[in-house]
């Protein structure tokens, strides 16, 4: 299941974004709870919940993770404008959020555009009638030689991903047995990395991949996603209340990935 949704907001400083965003939230009627290690948990009876968690500044800008009510972005959009983009199993897409008003006119994303592309090229590659631009995340799993390859010589995608869970299998298979099976923990991890590089490389996923590339966005915009990003978080919350507590490796890991997760600001609200 694909379910990826983040904001970007050009600024130096994530506090005054998240404070906006809170107090959008609560003016539509959420209160704010704190599920996290030393909160105060989830309470009782709420059953609907909106969950952020916002990001330090990378390159200039800072992102709102999780899936929104839109009625507050709006209301953030007083004060900055946002680029909204979204990749669910339904579908994928940018919008600014400008002043209240949510587009996708090509014109509205001008200001956010790359130097070196005109609008025009990106209209192209908004409606898909161009070549998917490079994807500049470093967190890419495929290089791109190596998918040009894979084309060139007719490899079938779906025969490969079963020749590569074989060979995970016997790989990870035998380091279990000389790590205490620490490293079944690391095949999940890796299995689902390579799910989530399949799924960004289907038509939607390439679309939007192609449509961020254009933008001056950071060039890890599509990562960490909020599920990783909450899980680190969380660690970093707990080793703030213990620094001795005891970490799993895999929690380690997580850590690693994001290494300023306790830098992340948590908004997570709920209504009745």
């Amino acid at each position: 299941m694909i379910a990826w949704h983040t904001a970007f907001i050009q600024t130096d400083d994530p506090a005054p974004v998240a404070a906006s965003l809170l107090a959008s939230l609560v003016a539509l009627g959420y209160s704010r709870y704190d599920p996290f290690p030393g909160g105060t948990g989830t309470p009782l009876g709420l059953k609907l919940f909106v969950k952020h968690l916002v990001s330090p500044v990378s390159n200039g800008w800072v992102r709102i993770l999780g899936a929104p009510d839109l009625n507050a972005f709006l209301a953030v959009s007083q004060q900055w404008p946002l680029v909204y983009g979204w990749f669910t199993d339904v579908d994928s897409g940018l919008r600014v959020i400008d002043r209240s008003q949510l587009t996708d006119d090509p014109a509205a994303f001008t200001q956010f555009l790359k130097p070196e592309l005109s609008l025009e090229a990106f209209e192209r590659v908004q409606s898909g009638q161009i070549a998917v631009l490079p994807d500049e995340s470093p967190n890419g799993l495929v290089p791109p030689n190596i998918q040009q390859l894979a084309r060139d010589h007719g490899v079938n995608p779906r025969q490969a991903d079963r020749m590569a869970d074989r060979m995970a299998d016997q790989l990870f298979g035998r380091l279990d047995h000389g790590n205490a099976g620490e490293a079944g923990g690391l095949r999940a991890q890796a299995q689902s990395m390579l799910q989530s590089s399949a799924e960004w490389n289907n038509t939607a996923g390439q679309r939007l991949r192609a449509m961020a590339a254009a933008l001056t966005l950071p060039t890890d915009w599509r990562s960490p996603s909020l599920e990783d990003a909450r899980e680190a978080y969380s660690i970093a919350r707990r080793l703030a209340r213990n620094p001795k507590a005891m970490l799993l490796p895999a929690e380690r890991d997580a850590l690693k990935t994001i290494p300023d997760a306790s830098n992340y600001i948590a908004i997570y609200v709920g209504k009745i």
